[in-house]
């Protein structure tokens, strides 16, 4: 992974940002800031993810146990969007804006018979109306000892797919002597309603891997 920051592309304050990683999870993101006053600002940005994904039994057959890789899929995920953003003493930050986003997946294997009509392969397409809201009072990025984390989202959908969602990460951090402690919190949940009855929605929720429920494989429950 890189990441490029350049302030100051012009004298009103412009900020441009540039970030990529490549793997089995490849992104490459490009963001605008522009401040408008000491506490309004603007944001855009433009991002594309794609991620190489096993697709496993006991996510068809719930009344089965065990850990059968059915089929291999990529997941690619295109959004734009842009905020307007209110800073709250550089502490805290409220934004509101638009993001539109399209979902395709592609299966890299064949799939059992009968399960192939379940999973949508075309592009699902959305755009949303999204309410962030921002804290960060960490000391550290990467292994903060002091301060909390607080970054909660909702989007709903205007236009296109009937799409709902939300997140929601949390971190606190405390030490006491030559010990820290970090403590962190995930949710979220993404709706997204299709035509077709039994056809299964694209998700962006996985869990499994490394340092996200590590006892499963990468992608085992979604």
């Amino acid at each position: 992974g890189i990441g490029y920051r350049r302030p100051w592309v012009t004298p009103s304050g412009l900020e441009f940002s540039v970030d990529a990683r490549m793997g089995s999870q490849s992104e490459l993101g490009l963001g605008l800031h522009q401040p408008l006053s000491r506490d309004w600002r603007l944001e855009a940005g433009a991002s594309w993810q794609r991620s190489d994904l096993p697709l496993y039994r006991s996510a068809i057959y719930r009344e089965e146990a065990g850990s059968q890789k059915l089929a291999n899929f990529s997941q690619t995920i295109r959004t734009l969007e842009a905020q307007l953003v209110y800073d709250l003493d550089r502490h805290a930050a409220i934004k509101l804006g638009r993001v539109s986003s399209g979902i395709r997946r592609s299966f890299d294997t064949a799939m059992p018979v009968g399960l192939s009509d379940r999973y949508v392969t075309d592009l699902v397409k959305y755009s949303a109306f999204k309410v962030q809201f921002q804290v960060d009072q960490l000391d550290s990025l990467s292994f903060p000892t002091r301060g909390y984390f607080w970054d909660s989202s909702v989007e709903r959908g205007v236009s296109g797919a009937v799409y709902s969602g939300g997140r929601l990460t949390a971190k606190w951090a405390h030490s006491e002597g030559p010990h820290s402690v970090n403590l962190g919190l995930q949710l979220a949940r993404d709706r997204v309603r299709l035509d077709c009855d039994n056809c299964r929605s694209p998700t962006q929720l996985m869990l499994g891997g490394f340092q996200n429920m590590g006892a499963y494989r990468m992608g085992q429950l979604a």
